[in-house]
């Protein structure tokens, strides 16, 4: 049972958290995100944006229920309510899409017994709390792709991340972003995730994680790998305590064996595994006193008529 738990880490699609107090800090909110497109018409597709709450951080946009601080973020740099538009074939800008909110659920994996720190009646003695707010609007790329425009990229940037990361980002900015290819694939969905990026692990016990992705609209190829963080358009997040995108949590390694060895088969796991094809995340977590920046980004692929794999889309 989580209660009974001494060490905990917090996974996050963005971030993996290993949460050992509670911290208030103005922006200290943003835990991670992922961005899903669905293609509504030729052009046309609506965009679904998940953003994660850390419930000892502030509340967002004047929310209700506000449970885990008194602090109201209410600035638009603290939430997605709109995101840039960029067409990567002539880099020019776009019109951005206006976003609203359409949902708030806490998703705090806890016993029944207990209460997250989103928790209402705001009174949850579990320390850590994780709310998955979800952003939705619509784009129309018509015009541009009329104009010769074929791949386009939709992002965001809000500021600072959460304020307890040691890895070195706390006070970097928070960027994320995604593809979409319309002339390779028109109308194409992206692919949807089916389980939230949340779990509490215990410290020396073995991991695994995957992420759900499924396309069952088009049944494309979906390739896995680790990616930078961003802190801006093309500019990456630094890391510290030789941490870097590729090795960004520290995991159980024996004797002299050291990144970027891995074996997810070994009892316990040994290293940090991310298996490229089926997104499996295996690994045996050995503190609880780092909080880490960790993206995971999709590739999502589709044989043209020769049989020739193309990509047509990328998700973080």
């Amino acid at each position: 049972m989580v209660s009974q738990l001494r060490k905990y880490f917090v996974l996050g699609l963005s971030f993996f958290l290993a949460l050992t107090t509670s911290k208030e800090a103005s922006a200290d909110h943003i835990i991670g995100s992922d961005i899903t497109y669905t293609c509504i018409d030729t052009g046309k597709y609506k965009i679904i944006f998940n953003f994660y709450r850390d419930c000892n951080g502030c509340y967002v946009l004047g929310q209700s229920p506000k449970c885990g601080t008194s602090e109201n973020c209410n600035s638009s740099l603290t939430a997605p309510t709109s995101l840039k538009v960029k067409c990567l074939t002539n880099n020019s800008s776009l019109s951005n899409i206006s976003l609203v909110r359409t949902g708030i659920v806490d998703i705090t994996p806890t016993c029944r017994t207990s209460k997250s720190r989103c928790d209402q009646p705001c009174n949850g003695s579990f320390p850590y709390g994780i709310e998955k707010h979800t952003f939705e609007g619509t784009v129309d790329l018509t015009t541009a792709i009329k104009n010769g425009c074929c791949r386009f990229d939709i992002s965001v940037l809000l500021y600072v991340r959460n304020v307890g990361i040691t890895t070195g980002q706390s006070t970097q900015s928070f960027y994320t972003s995604c593809e979409i290819d319309a002339c390779e694939a028109p109308c194409n969905s992206s692919p949807t995730l089916s389980n939230d990026p949340v779990a509490i692990l215990c410290v020396d016990q073995p991991y695994s994680f995957n992420n759900g992705a499924i396309d069952t609209t088009n049944y494309d190829s979906i390739s896995y790998s680790f990616a930078p963080a961003y802190q801006g358009e093309n500019r990456r997040c630094s890391y510290s305590q030789n941490r870097t995108y590729l090795d960004p949590i520290s995991t159980y390694y024996p004797g002299a064996l050291k990144w970027p060895y891995a074996n997810p088969n070994a009892s316990p796991p040994i290293g940090t595994y991310l298996d490229e094809k089926t997104g499996d995340i295996i690994f045996t977590p050995v503190t609880n006193k780092e909080i880490a920046v960790v993206v995971v980004q999709m590739t999502e692929w589709r044989k043209d008529s020769t049989g020739k794999y193309k990509k047509i889309g990328v998700t973080r």
